[in-house]
């Protein structure tokens, strides 16, 4: 499921849109669920943090609209991959 979602404080970023599991992988909520994820830096640790300051919604994609994020993530990822391959392949040559 895609959402759109944003910790409301001071200096957070607009909304961000995600792609999270239908099941939340065993989480209660979507709150939850974001809290657990430590890539997106909610301040959990801060005695300013509450739960009530995310907000979210979900998001209505069509198939073809899920279809074109996947490639195109997908396609994102090759690239910096083949970059990296490239750049440690460099590295290999030089110390051999």
């Amino acid at each position: 499921m895609w959402i759109k979602w944003k910790y409301v404080d001071h200096g957070w970023p607009d909304f961000k849109e995600l792609e999270i599991p239908d099941d939340l992988n065993g989480w209660d909520t979507v709150e939850d669920y974001l809290c657990s994820c430590e890539d997106l830096r909610i301040p959990t640790w801060s005695e300013r943090f509450m739960v009530e300051r995310i907000e979210w919604r979900r998001l209505n994609l069509s198939k073809s609209k899920i279809k074109a994020r996947k490639v195109a993530e997908l396609q994102a990822a090759i690239t910096y991959h083949t970059r990296q391959l490239n750049q440690y392949v460099e590295e290999l040559k030089a110390l051999l």
